[in-house]
């Protein structure tokens, strides 16, 4: 068996088998290998671009008469230039036709004149009542009585021929001194002028103060 291992091991591999078995001084001597020297590079000044290529030519359009075909606008900042204008001109119409808030027509109206202010009447005084008047007459307050007769006589709106009468006697009597024919004539007139329950008595009292002494009337 040892001898089998001893036999395998000197039989030559593959490898083995390619290679000169020959001694080493027997063997031919191996080529020179030379090295190859590496082309020296261009300096950076020798170094020149390459030139770009030409723009294509642009041949002239037929439809355009040779002229150069300029780039078409966008449409959508067209559309918007123009709302923009329209905007500035409607504006500017409103001004035109409304510069004071109405037409040039209305303009030219004169305006309506305006109706005069009604007068104010002065309000009516709460006159005191007749009765009243009487009262103050028969408690012998004299100087109220005749300012009460004297307020409802007068009045433009009650012209009281029942005061008058009173009035007439006070001035004649001399209730409050002293006695006044010519006031009590002229409230006797006055009273005898209406057409009243006592104006038959207005109208003897007159006649008794102008000397005249007709019959007493009946009552």
């Amino acid at each position: 068996m040892h001898t089998e291992l001893t036999k395998t091991a000197e039989k030559p591999g593959p490898a083995a088998a390619g290679r000169d078995a020959r001694p080493a001084s027997a063997r031919p001597p191996a080529p020179e290998v030379k090295p190859v020297a590496a082309a020296p590079l261009p300096a950076l000044s020798e170094v020149k671009p390459e030139p770009a290529p030409p723009p294509p030519e642009k041949k002239p359009d037929a439809s355009h008469n040779g002229k150069e075909q300029l780039p078409a606008p966008k449409a959508f900042g067209v559309k918007y230039i123009l709302i923009g204008l329209l905007l500035v001109l409607a504006i500017l119409l409103a001004i035109y036709i409304f510069p004071n808030g109405c037409t040039k027509e209305e303009e030219k109206k004169p305006a309506p004149a305006s109706a005069p202010a009604p007068e104010k009447k002065p309000a009516p005084v709460s006159l005191r009542t007749i009765e009243q008047c009487l009262q103050y007459y028969d408690r012998q307050d004299y100087p109220m009585a005749l300012s009460c007769f004297r307020e409802r006589a007068d009045s433009a709106e009650v012209h009281d021929p029942r005061a008058q009468y009173e009035l007439g006697r006070i001035y004649r009597d001399g209730v409050i001194p002293p006695k006044n024919i010519s006031l009590a004539k002229f409230y006797f007139g006055k009273s005898a002028a209406q057409a009243w329950q006592g104006q038959n008595n207005a109208r003897h009292a007159l006649d008794m103060l102008n000397g005249n002494a007709p019959a007493a009337p009946k009552k």
